[in-house]
């Protein structure tokens, strides 16, 4: 297939030979994707090879119209720096702490030819080249890609054709005969390393494995004539890897509007987020088309004729394991909730999901809740300066069926770490506020005064029993006291407290628990609840974050359409659909390390979040813009839906957004490799946010 039609620099030819001989390049069209130079038609595995410059002069020039620099190992350990829109500058001082696009060393750039936009190569050393994340890109307000660097399985054009301009060509001075190429800075590959594994093929072999399933899943997946539907499918082939280009122009071919130049545009508008689009759609729209039947609870099975149709097999095994998969990736797949988790954190939650295939949302918000209730008493973000702020503190419920093993997920990442770490902060704290009473109490002896400071008591943080607005307010008491903590509350059964929030409990003068929880959510204080006929309670503040279990087919009775009150909104909900359990008899022998690996890194990292007065976050300059833009959109969305469940959702989202975004943040800042270290910066920056609106927008729609 020939490619469009551009304008090329006639010489860039003959500038190839001047090229190091370590570059290894790859054959172009002129809409900058890499094509077969015999055909035309779009090139496939080419990221892990290339051509040198003799085998690439050697092709015919019939439609090879740019050369693509194979950038990464394959040419050497070239890393790309791509400056690509208005609001570089800014975003490049913010990524790398205070420094300049001009404090980089000179080295072989080019650029395309539009205004103010350039790449620039440099040189990674050999021990690096296992640890730079293949692709990290940044954007501006407008949300077009400013900056980006670019490693490995990408390719970068360097000379020849550009579709909209003369074509590429090298920057003044910045040839390959003027300058040798540079050494990259150790602080320009440091914010885009992966957490050094002892396992260095646990990404690529993800990688490979939904490619795979990417590609079974389109097979499944009717031509879509929908713009929205035919767009979403790109979109989600390109969240799972940018080379599945060719996939989506050969299954577009069968729409009735197929255009191949339209393809390649869109394509390349796409971003890493894609508005939360993952290989979740796929599955989505596969089940539409094959008429996923559901039967005993999540064990569906494809049409066998259609499968075998689509799939052009013909052992009936072959089948049955390729649905299992489907329906695998139905459950588990919808948000790809590892990219809104620091790597360490995923490699090390890993080894939970070896024997029970828990989804990943699941661990991540389950986490976060953690998170929230280890957090200090003064904990807040400020969304909208002097105007809006948040508590940090989360309420979730985690909808997963009886017997379906949430126990012991609770119990490795709550439970046992908290035991080790929030639990001994308070009883060093405990033992402080009693030697200061006793400090008073012997004062007021000696001076012969009445001393009346009644003796402190233990607190708890996570509360498990005597789950009472009173037996809970003892502590919030206590916290507000000396201990200066949160607390968190777990309900292995939440039918009863569900049901109290969603005002669907009779009427009644006793104060109900999951009434008296909504009203404390803000973190305010108040004269609480009465501990015996003579005595109330009271506190200035309180922090309260809650895990509350409850089965999927309960919570839906309870909620319905008819949670007008934003229950949803204001909680994180997330449902874990059946298990997949595996049930090997022999274990490799870092098995049990592993599992020590990751009960060591919770108990730093709730001692991260709870040894510390106070936590006061607030939003950059470019987080607050996304935040203002994302409460924008959320409006709108509410003012057009006509259901009062979905308004009352929208209404409550805004904060939730602001809790999540702060507790995202807590995690990225945590240093697995320094887990002794409290900085804590108090700037929540973009990424965060963007983080944050994805999971909001995920919780919305589900």
């Amino acid at each position: 297939m020939p490619s469009s039609v551009s304008r090329c620099n006639a010489d860039w030819w003959d500038e190839l030979d001047h090229l190091p001989d370590y570059f290894r390049l790859v054959p172009c069209g002129g809409s900058k994707y890499p094509i077969d130079p015999v055909t035309g038609n779009g090139l496939q595995d080419w990221t892990h090879k290339g051509l040198t410059v003799q085998e690439f002069k050697a092709l015919s020039r019939k439609y090879v119209r740019a050369a693509g620099l194979v950038l990464g190992p394959v040419s050497g350990g070239i890393l790309a720096v791509d400056f690509d829109a208005p609001g570089h500058e800014l975003i490049f001082s913010e990524v790398f702490t205070g420094k300049q696009v001009s404090d980089l060393p000179k080295t072989l750039s080019w650029k395309s030819g539009k205004p103010g936009r350039r790449q620039m190569a440099f040189r990674v050393p050999l021990e690096e080249w296992d640890w730079i994340r293949n692709r990290f890109s940044w954007k501006n307000e407008s949300g077009e890609t400013a900056l980006e660097i670019r490693w490995k399985n990408v390719q970068s054009i360097i000379l020849g054709a550009h579709p909209e301009t003369e074509g590429y060509r090298w920057c003044d001075g910045c040839d390959p005969k003027q300058i040798e190429i540079a050494d990259a800075p150790a602080w320009l590959i440091a914010p885009v390393k992966k957490h050094q594994r002892s396992n260095a093929n646990f990404v690529d072999s993800d990688r490979r494995r939904d490619i795979d399933q990417a590609k079974k899943l389109l097979c499944l997946i009717h031509p879509r004539n929908s713009y929205d539907e035919w767009l979403r499918v790109g979109m989600a082939l390109h969240s799972v890897d940018a080379h599945l280009l060719c996939d989506w122009i050969k299954w577009s071919k069968e729409t009735d509007s197929f255009d191949e130049k339209e393809c390649i545009e869109k394509w390349e508008s796409f971003s890493a987020k894609n508005g939360g689009v993952t290989i979740g759609t796929l599955c989505y729209l596969a089940e539409q088309d094959q008429e996923l039947n559901f039967v005993d609870g999540n064990q569906g099975r494809f049409l066998i004729q259609t499968a075998q149709r689509k799939l052009a097999v013909t052992e009936e095994s072959s089948i049955m394991n390729a649905i299992d998969e489907l329906i695998r990736l139905h459950s588990e797949s919808r948000l790809n909730a590892q990219e809104l988790m620091p790597e360490f954190l995923a490699e090390n939650l890993s080894i939970i999901r070896s024997t029970v295939r828990y989804n990943w949302d699941i661990l991540l918000v389950v986490l976060m809740t953690g998170l929230s209730g280890a957090l200090p008493l003064e904990s807040e973000i400020e969304l909208i300066p002097g105007d809006f702020k948040q508590s940090l503190n989360l309420l979730t419920t985690l909808l997963m069926d009886t017997g379906e093993v949430k126990s012991p997920l609770i119990k490795r990442l709550i439970s046992d770490p908290w035991k080790r770490s929030v639990d001994m902060l308070m009883e060093l704290r405990y033992s402080q506020a009693v030697q200061s009473w006793k400090q008073l109490r012997d004062a007021s002896k000696d001076a012969d005064e009445q001393f009346e400071v009644p003796r402190p008591e233990r607190v708890k943080t996570l509360i498990t029993e005597d789950l009472t607005p009173q037996g809970v307010e003892r502590h919030l008491v206590l916290h507000d006291f000396y201990a200066k903590g949160s607390v968190l509350l777990l309900f292995d059964e939440g039918k009863d407290l569900l049901s109290e929030m969603s005002g669907q409990t009779m009427n009644t003068n006793q104060l109900k628990l999951g009434t008296w929880i909504l009203s404390r959510y803000d973190g305010s204080g108040a004269r609480g609840a009465k501990a015996d006929a003579a005595k109330e309670r009271s506190y200035s503040q309180c922090r309260l974050s809650a895990l509350i279990c409850c089965q999927p087919d309960i919570y839906r009775q309870i909620t319905g359409d008819s949670d007008q009150s934003g229950l949803a909104g204001r909680f994180i909900v997330v449902e874990q659909p059946t298990v997949h359990q595996d049930f090997p008899e022999e274990f490799p022998a870092s098995h049990q390390q592993r599992h020590q690996q990751l009960a060591d890194l919770l108990v730093a990292l709730y001692a991260y979040a709870s040894d510390r007065n106070s936590v006061r976050l607030v939003l950059s300059d470019p987080a607050r813009r996304l935040f203002q833009m994302e409460r924008r959109s959320l409006d709108n969305q509410k003012n057009q839906t006509l259901s009062d469940a979905a308004r009352g959702q929208l209404n409550k989202a805004h904060g939730r957004l602001g809790r999540l975004a702060a507790n995202l943040h807590l995690l990225w800042s945590f240093d697995s490799l320094k887990p002794e270290s409290r900085d804590l910066p108090t700037v929540v920056g973009v990424h965060s946010m963007e983080r944050a609106i994805t999971l909001n927008r995920h919780l919305i729609s589900t």
